[in-house]
């Protein structure tokens, strides 16, 4: 009963402590992999091998541990999954000290992560719509958010530091849309850190997004460029980019008739989105060394499971 009662109290203590190692050396080689295979570079099955032996090793008190596999099989995701190394048995298996005298077999002990990198998994990278941060509401349900005659009470401009950030004088907040011709926003490197997207006068809808373009994105999550600042004026304006929302997409109203899914609430001149927030993407300081790419961003690593 006493060494039953050790098992318990030290063997499954050491299994705790070795699986929280190994899960955090999962988690690590995980972020560490993907961030390897994000960069401009990209990455080989070697080279992400060796960076999740890495991380894994230093998460161990020992300095060791077992990566069992780094999986690369599905684009855009990295799984690394780690395991315990007995030196006097094999690897994948944990020794015990009171269990073994009941002639309890080994334990194998192991952990798992996936981090992702790269666009949005669903809808397309972006419209080329800019909102100041202070329209977006970060609670669910459905919001809505106005480039042009907006019937609440109170207006979304004023002094940046409260977060309120001053229209571009000439704009309504479209973005000159990609040079391909799709209907999505081109974002330029700007100061490391930073990025802009170039206005386009007026608030009529840019050509490649009128059609059945809109109609195609309701019910997807499209990603959003918030901006913190402007620069210039007109067609010669900029809007800074602070970040980008993903933003469930369920109606809009814009000139020449064009709208459809939820209602917009307003007067005849309102113009705008509808929606439910999803998620607050990235720190645009994550995208400073090539994560800019044609029609959207680039996603910083991340994990998943």
């Amino acid at each position: 009963m006493l060494i039953g009662a050790g098992a318990m109290a030290v063997d499954v203590g050491q299994i705790y402590a070795e699986r929280a190692e190994l899960q955090n050396g999962a988690d690590a080689g995980a972020l560490a992999a993907a961030q390897l295979c994000a960069s401009d570079s990209g990455c080989t099955q070697a080279g992400a091998d060796g960076v999740a032996k890495g991380l894994a090793d230093q998460n161990a008190k020992d300095g060791l541990s077992n990566v069992r596999s780094v999986d690369l099989s599905v684009a855009g995701q990295v799984t690394v999954s780690t395991s315990t190394i007995d030196g006097t048995t094999h690897a994948g298996f944990l020794s015990k000290m009171f269990a073994s005298a009941l002639s309890a077999p080994a334990v194998s002990v192991g952990a798992k992560a996936t981090a992702k990198w790269g666009g949005p998994l669903l809808g397309p990278a972006s419209l080329p719509i800019i909102f100041a941060p202070c329209q977006i509401d970060r609670n669910t349900g459905r919001q809505y958010l106005y480039i042009k005659d907006d019937p609440r009470a109170g207006t979304c401009k004023g002094d940046a530091s409260t977060g309120h950030v001053t229209d571009l004088p000439g704009g309504f907040q479209f973005a000159d849309p990609n040079p391909s011709g799709d209907c999505a926003a081109k974002v330029l490197p700007g100061p490391p850190g930073a990025g802009y997207i170039e206005s386009k006068t007026g608030v009529s809808v840019p050509k490649p997004c009128k059609g059945k373009t809109l109609d195609d994105y309701l019910g997807k999550v499209v990603l959003l460029p918030v901006y913190s600042g402007v620069a210039g004026n007109g067609s010669d304006g900029k809007y800074i980019i602070e970040g980008f929302v993903a933003f469930l997409l369920e109606g809009f109203r814009f000139n020449g008739g064009i709208e459809g899914g939820a209602t917009i609430p307003g007067g005849s001149s309102s113009r705008g989105i509808a929606g439910v927030f999803v998620d607050w993407v990235a720190d645009p300081s994550l995208y400073s060394g090539g994560g800019y790419i044609e029609g959207g961003v680039t996603m910083p690593p991340e994990l998943i499971k």
